[in-house]
């Protein structure tokens, strides 16, 4: 029973060092709200003067990135969330990032066609369909290109913004 008391304070512990990491590399003049779901973090970004949403992230613990089903549950969050939001954004392309540990797949949801990227893929009830490759967690955030690519995405929101100015 002691160690059953430990083990979620040890968690608790792993995965604060995996989110202070991500409060170094987001941007701290942008306000984000934050909330919990099923083992993740949420980081709602907002442009406040233009009263829209602009860019979540969703943030899952390393040990999620090998297993099929973790994979699926954070491409699926990814996918409702949208849903979620879709209504709050102002800019053509919403980007949402889901992070599992330092692995980053990018998404994106275009208002004008409704359509998120990348595309969906189906289950099946008879097989075991692999519907969140782990290819698509191809960028470490922590290594320079990774770093560029999550830089480079933050630059296009900031375009996105001046345009509607």
């Amino acid at each position: 029973m002691t160690s059953t008391a430990h083990l979620p304070v040890q968690r608790h512990e792993q995965l604060g060092i995996l989110y202070t990491q991500w409060h170094r590399v987001l941007p701290p003049q942008i306000p984000a709200q934050v909330g919990a779901i099923d083992f993740a973090v949420t980081y709602v970004v907002e442009a406040l003067d233009l009263d829209s949403v602009v860019f979540f992230l969703e943030i899952k613990p390393p040990t999620h990135l090998p297993i099929l089903s973790g994979r699926k549950d954070a491409d699926n969050q990814m996918r409702q969330r949208f849903g979620q939001i879709a209504h709050l954004v102002k800019l053509p392309t919403l980007y949402g990032i889901s992070a599992i540990g330092k692995s980053l797949c990018y998404y994106t949801y275009s208002v004008p066609t409704h359509t998120i990227e990348p595309t969906r893929i189906l289950d099946s009830y008879t097989l075991l369909v692999d519907t969140a490759p782990l290819e698509r967690w191809d960028s470490n955030i922590m290594e320079e290109e990774g770093h560029d690519r999550f830089l480079a995405m933050v630059q296009d929101i900031k375009s996105m913004i001046n345009a509607l100015w």
